[in-house]
């Protein structure tokens, strides 16, 4: 499985291509996982008993997931297009810069989600922790690797 993951084996586009979407689909299975973590957090199979009065974690847990939301999105797209930059070769980014910026983005992309959701099991209402997930989710479903970065093509400056 390194071997896949190494800059001598990502020196083509294809294969390039096929390792970043096995991660991204590895991401899409762990952050369903997640929310079956989540589900059962939310039915009480997870949360302790709740104890009176506020609890000042998981408001905290649940302004930390939207916050490092609201800077992990564009922070995350900025990254993963500068990477692209450093990697540009003949009108088309390399295979291993490909992979590294998604990979960069895709871990960016996930971190306000898990937070997100911790915080419900903490005992925040559902739609605290729901909400950024499904934004961060839906984030990553549209940035599939398809690999168009990859293929050289002059630059256009209008139509």
């Amino acid at each position: 499985m390194l071997y896949l993951l190494s800059k001598d084996h990502l020196s083509t586009p294809h294969s390039s291509r096929h390792a970043t979407r096995m991660v991204w689909w590895y991401l899409v299975v762990c952050q369903f996982s997640f929310l079956v973590m989540y589900a059962l957090g939310v039915t009480g199979v997870l949360n302790p008993p709740t104890r009176p009065g506020p609890n000042y974690f998981a408001d905290f847990t649940a302004a930390t997931g939207l916050v490092v939301l609201s800077v992990s999105i564009p922070a995350g797209l900025f990254i993963r297009n500068q990477i692209y930059k450093y990697h540009w070769h003949g009108h088309a980014v390399a295979p291993f810069g490909f992979f590294l910026g998604n990979i960069v983005l895709y871990g960016l992309l996930h971190v306000p989600a898990f937070i997100a959701l911790s915080a419900v099991i903490f005992g925040k209402p559902v739609m605290a922790g729901l909400i950024p997930f499904g934004i961060a989710m839906a984030v990553h479903l549209i940035n599939f690797p398809h690999g168009r970065a990859m293929q050289p093509q002059e630059p256009r400056l209008g139509r």
